[in-house]
Order: structure tokens, then C-alpha cells, then sequence
């Protein structure tokens, strides 16, 4: 696939077009990378998060069904972590939660990965960045005590730092994760 193609496909996805066409080309682009094991030229961690984010914009849903395709966008998903910033490991959580994933859908070293991005780029979330963060972990089953101390410091921290930019429903999707993880 070309990049415009892929381009294509993203706005596409985001509009009233035909979704089943927006879900088959990014399963097509899935299943090439994974025949081929590489990347077009142009694939990086931002065209991860547009396919990622396209792919739950046109409607795709975690099931039995769609097992192999997870299958392989977690490898994928798993190359490119390490490079992800912080609207990406935000953004891509929110999309796999809306997709209907839960925490325990993902490997142990995937889990271990996902938490080491959101670690690592914690201190550099912005207020929805740590909203659309927060209640896409809880909405995935992660509870508080998931989280080590030091991630939980930085969790707190992050939330703390952006306070006063929150917009209200920034607000109450912070309170209610922190509250349903169980934090006291």
C-alpha cells in the first residue's frame, strides 16, 4: 500500500463512506506487513496510531472473529512502542478500549510494554492525554495496584501538573478511573 492510499483510507474512515472498504484496506495493509515481516518506507508510530485510530473510527470491534488480525497488529504494535509519544500511547489506548478490549486480551509482554510507554511519556501527557489515558486503562480492567509505585507517582503527578487545564469532562473521566481502579 501507498502512503496516499493509506492517507485515503484514514479520512476515509473518519467520514460517512463505506466502512467495510476503510476496515478491508487496513486489514489488507495488517496482513502484508505480516507476510512480509517489514514496513513500508513511509510506516512509522504516527501511521500506527492513524491505522489504529481509523480502524475504531470504522466501526472494528475486538472478537473471536477478528482474533488474528489483533494478533498481528500486537506485534505491530509492539515494534513501534519504544517510539511512541504521548498523544500516540493516549490515542491508541482510548481506540483499543472503544474497540472493546480489555487488559487481559493482551499478553503479558505487551501488557508490560504498553506500561512502560505510558511511563515513559507520562510526564510529557497533556490534560486529555492523561483523561483519555486514565479511563481507557480502567475501562481495559486495569485497577490501581496494576500500576508499580513509581508509575503510579507519575500517574498522580501528571494529573496534579494539569489540574487546572482540565475541561470538565476531562474532570469527571479522571475522578471516575481513579475511582474505579480503586485508588483511596
Amino acid at each position: 500500500m501507498k502512503k496516499q492510499e493509506f492517507q485515503a483510507l484514514f479520512r476515509e474512515s473518519k467520514g460517512r463512506g463505506n466502512k467495510g472498504a476503510v476496515i478491508y484496506g487496513y486489514k489488507q495493509l495488517i496482513n502484508d506487513i505480516a507476510s512480509t515481516q517489514d514496513y513500508p518506507g513511509w510506516f512509522n508510530q504516527i501511521s500506527l496510531n492513524m491505522m489504529i485510530c481509523g480502524l475504531k473510527s470504522a466501526g472494528f470491534k475486538f472478537n473471536r472473529h477478528n482474533a488474528k488480525t489483533f494478533d498481528i497488529i500486537w506485534d505491530i504494535l509492539s515494534d513501534w512502542l519504544p517510539d511512541y509519544g504521548a498523544q500516540g500511547i493516549a490515542n491508541s489506548l482510548l481506540a483499543l478500549d472503544q474497540m472493546g478490549l480489555r487488559w487481559s486480551n493482551f499478553d503479558n509482554d505487551l501488557q508490560e510494554k504498553l506500561l512502560d510507554s505510558v511511563s515513559n511519556n507520562v510526564e510529557h501527557f497533556n490534560a486529555q492525554d492523561i483523561a483519555n489515558s486514565l479511563l481507557a486503562l480502567d475501562q481495559m480492567g486495569l485497577r490501581w495496584s496494576n500500576f508499580d509505585d513509581g508509575l503510579q507517582a507519575k500517574l498522580l503527578d501528571s494529573v496534579s501538573r494539569n489540574v487546572e487545564r482540565f475541561n470538565a469532562q476531562g474532570i469527571a473521566n479522571s475522578l471516575l478511573a481513579l475511582d474505579q481502579m480503586g485508588l483511596r
